[in-house]
């Protein structure tokens, strides 16, 4: 399996870690494939990692960020995302791809009668807010003879998160489509919800530290300081309680209410040094808190 990434921002960071993991990616895989239910279906001992560089006839580099490859057949899947529309995709999907068969076909082979070509599933998540309306097949921007029946050839599979529910992406496994529904967020409110949302969700470990990774280095500055320290102390006391959903329930209820206990306690200037040890946070904490209540 294939899967190329470009990592350009801290957003692009998170997808290229989220699809590091190979259960995410054979879940991904699977629910894309319709292979879920099926004695086919794609399992992790069936991956292995690939060549991550490829150079072309004419010298020119292609390098993707994590590469798989079906450990008992010659099929690749790449994945690409995206947060703007680009209309050369089918272009630049044709060029993977043949960059892809290209390091894999044995060419001594080639002549034989039963000798199979590799296979490359394409795969464009989509998390941009403006409508896809650029083509996904090659074929329908390639010019055309009048009369004959265009042949088809290199397209790829678009996964346009403004195609799904919120429900959708919260109920499909993995946490791919988790990350997703962040990215579908158009503002701080509905950025907000949805990390509530997630978090009652049963997260494994990984996709709590995945998570947690997120709210730290990608929507820090678009959370309050409130919300933010909740969510960051809620995910380190989940990790060391377990995912107990009524246990993440009262857990979140709790930080509510000492985050208001915090508050109060400022505004009725009770000293720093009692705040802090009733409340056992730190300095920085506790003027980050300040100043949060001086904006608003």
């Amino acid at each position: 399996m294939i899967i190329l990434y470009k990592v350009n921002k801290p957003h692009d960071k998170i997808f290229k870690d989220v699809l590091d993991d190979k259960k995410e990616v054979v879940t991904f895989l699977n629910e894309r494939l319709k292979l879920e239910k099926t004695k086919y279906a794609l399992k992790e001992e069936n991956l292995e990692k690939y060549n991550r560089e490829f150079i072309t006839e004419n010298f020119q580099r292609i390098e993707s960020d994590v590469i798989y490859k079906k450990k008992d057949q010659n099929i690749f899947f790449l994945i690409e995302q995206q947060s703007t529309i680009d209309q050369a995709m089918a272009y630049r999907i044709l060029k993977y791809t043949m960059a892809i068969m290209e390091s894999a076909i044995e060419k001594d082979k080639l002549r034989q009668k039963d000798y199979k070509l590799p296979t490359v599933f394409s795969f464009v998540i989509y998390t941009g807010n403006e409508k896809w309306q650029d083509s996904n097949w090659l074929i329908e921007k390639q010019e055309k003879l009048l009369g004959c029946k265009p042949e088809a050839f290199a397209n790829f599979r678009l996964i346009n998160v403004n195609d799904y529910t919120k429900e959708e992406l919260l109920d499909q496994k993995g946490f791919l489509t988790k990350v997703m529904l962040l990215e579908k967020a158009k503002n701080y409110a509905e950025l907000e919800s949805y990390l509530e949302l997630i978090m009652k969700r049963q997260l494994e470990n990984r996709q709590k530290e995945l998570l947690q990774r997120m709210i730290k280095y990608v929507y820090k500055n678009k959370l309050n300081n409130k919300k933010y320290h909740k969510f960051i102390q809620e995910l380190q006391l989940k990790q060391e309680k377990g995912g107990d959903s009524m246990f993440a329930e009262i857990l979140s209820k709790k930080i509510d209410e000492v985050f208001e206990m915090e508050e109060n306690m400022i505004k009725n200037n009770i000293d720093e040094k009692t705040i802090l040890k009733i409340v056992n946070f730190d300095q920085n904490r506790l003027a980050k808190i300040k100043r949060q209540m001086i904006v608003n």
